[in-house]
């Protein structure tokens, strides 16, 4: 079953106007879909590969990423795609409490010749552990699977138009993006 999703205007406020999410994706509707950067106590980030049966970027390197569902709150939805994606026993509940919203990037795919025009809140959960592999339970539709990459290395892999990041490189809103996660990625108590 489809999701539906809230359409917004270029402001970032919402039309009124709802859609099944992949209807709003092939017309080219501004939706709302999130990133957020799971890091353990190595600081190292928890990157998936996505499904090759996936309909959008299958295959390719993502950080964990969902859309945000019509009325459903940004937060919600983090923790929905969490357990959805990596399972229920990946990310402790008391854990979600840690989740930090970094900012908004507005994201056209279309420019880089791939389908979807978003809105992407980035969030960041710093573990003060690494998730053990039995944890994970991978939802085999979304997720192929997961491996721990250090920071630094994923900051290199999405600038690099070689690597199959899902995320595309936008310099401009990377120059404001990246500092505010290196903050709070290097402020690691």
């Amino acid at each position: 079953m489809d999701e539906i999703v809230d359409i917004f205007a270029k402001d970032g406020t919402k039309t009124g106007e709802r859609l099944l999410k992949e209807d709003a994706i092939k017309q080219g509707k501004l939706i709302k879909a999130f990133q957020i950067w799971i890091l353990n106590d190595k600081n190292q980030v928890l990157i998936e590969v996505r499904s090759t049966g996936k309909l959008h970027d299958a295959g390719m390197f993502d950080l964990c990423s969902g859309h945000v569902q019509s009325g459903e709150e940004e937060l919600t939805a983090v923790k929905r795609e969490v357990i959805e994606e990596l399972g229920a026993n990946a990310i402790k509940n008391e854990e979600f409490s840690k989740v930090l919203k970094v900012d908004s990037i507005f994201c056209d795919f279309r420019k880089y010749s791939r389908d979807g025009n978003y809105i992407i809140p980035w969030y960041i959960l710093k573990l003060n552990r690494t998730i053990p592999n039995q944890d994970f339970n991978l939802q085999v539709e979304e997720v192929s699977e997961v491996k721990w990459i250090d920071y630094e290395k994923v900051k290199e892999m999405i600038k690099n138009p070689n690597e199959n990041f899902r995320i595309p490189y936008n310099e401009n809103q990377m120059k404001e993006i990246m500092p505010k996660i290196d903050k709070i990625v290097y402020e690691r108590k």
